[in-house]
């Protein structure tokens, strides 16, 4: 993430946009009809301009009407949290190894990382 994802002014719910689009994080669990592994956008009308786009665009498009309330994230309110200590990833980046900086940061990533490759190739060669 950049600098600014920890200080973005629009990480509220008043919304400058026509629209938002995101994920529907959660969709499992609340709306398990609709629920897609490949999953499934949430898609927010803020302006009479979105809605009418909206209307020309529904018949493409598999829709359901939720509450906002229902699917709200963290970065609809507030910015992002660093996960780590940003200044010392750099620190580390800057006066370390490239195998001393995947060790530290990404060792639990790499393993997700290769789980995913693996369950994108299995489905491709179904």
């Amino acid at each position: 993430m950049r600098d600014s994802c920890f200080t973005c002014e629009y990480a509220q719910m008043k919304r400058v946009s026509d629209f938002t689009i995101g994920d529907a994080w959660g969709v499992e669990n609340r709306n398990p009809e609709f629920y897609d592994r490949r999953g499934v956008s949430l898609l927010m009308f803020h302006t009479e301009k979105a809605k009418v786009w909206r209307h020309q665009v529904e018949d493409a498009m598999e829709m359901k009407r939720v509450e906002v309330e229902e699917y709200r994230q963290g970065n609809m309110i507030h910015p992002s949290l660093p996960h780590r200590d940003v200044d010392e990833f750099w620190d580390d980046y800057r006066k370390k190894s490239f195998r001393f900086i995947l060790s530290k940061y990404a060792r639990n990533n790499i393993f997700l990382n290769i789980h995913y490759i693996l369950r994108r190739i299995r489905g491709i060669n179904k």
